[in-house]
């Protein structure tokens, strides 16, 4: 009979009005199931949540104490808060779910781990993301405060509305590679490279031009708004980590090779 068990495959399609997992709620789920050895397989999994969709498929392994996963998902317009805040934030202790919001879209292949209760394991992130959120906010997002009180000390830097916020991310775990971060907003523009850490190692370049930026927004085209993205006197700082806090100086990353 074990022999049996352990080389049975189980093929399990679903459909739920509604799923509660944690902290997120689910609307409208269908997935396909297949229980395969010691692995569980999601393929073509969908629902709504958070205002959205999301369509997904995933591994799932035991890992130890823990179990490993990978998935591949493709987010649709989720209320950015809430669902962060369905996943506990991602584990994530630098910022808050409150301190952002707006529209999310986003691409994500990532792998980590879980652990019995189903909880992503702090840090244990890997893999790529790519997202734009639409019709946003970030409120009183400390590195962004910094450095606008540091560069722009009469600018409302606490409550920034932005028509672009987007990015490419490679997760290390502990530590994100900051590629091409675009944030086009009512009081500055900012493009950001370079190293954000969760705990230590924090190396990011900022590009801030000091023009107004609040008309851009009404500018017709992509290639308009990038013909005067950096007109006029533009800062280059770089932000990185001090003994465990956030220090603020002049230049470029390629100076601090």
């Amino acid at each position: 009979m074990r022999t049996v068990i352990e080389k049975c495959a189980v093929v399990i399609d679903i459909k739920a009005d509604k799923i509660n997992y944690n902290k997120l709620t689910a609307t409208n789920t269908t997935a396909r199931i297949q229980m395969i050895d010691s692995r569980l397989l999601i393929k073509n999994g969908s629902l709504q949540t958070s205002g959205g969709s999301i369509t997904f498929n995933s591994e799932i392994k035991p890992s130890g104490n823990n179990y490993a996963f990978s998935s591949n998902a493709q987010v649709n317009r989720v209320d950015i808060a809430s669902f962060l805040k369905s996943f506990n934030n991602f584990g994530i202790k630098s910022f808050s779910p409150n301190n952002i919001k707006g529209r999310l879209t986003s691409t994500a292949n990532v792998n980590g781990f879980i652990n019995s209760h189903g909880e992503l394991i702090t840090n244990s992130m890997h893999g790529k993301l790519d997202f734009n959120v639409n019709q946003g906010a970030l409120v009183n997002f400390q590195p962004i405060v910094k450095v606008g009180k540091f560069a722009f000390p009469f600018r409302d830097v606490e409550n920034i509305t932005f028509s672009d916020l987007s990015g490419h991310l490679n997760m290390r775990g502990e530590q994100v590679d900051v590629n091409n971060l675009t944030i086009s907003s009512s009081v500055l523009n900012i493009d950001v490279d370079g190293i954000y850490s969760f705990g230590r190692g924090t190396n990011l370049a900022l590009t801030i031009p000091l023009r107004n930026s609040k008309n851009d927004a009404k500018l017709a085209s992509k290639a308009e708004r990038d013909a005067v993205r950096e007109r006029g006197i533009v800062l280059h700082l770089i932000a990185l980590d001090d003994n465990g806090k956030m220090k603020i100086k002049w230049g470029k990353k390629d100076k601090e090779k």
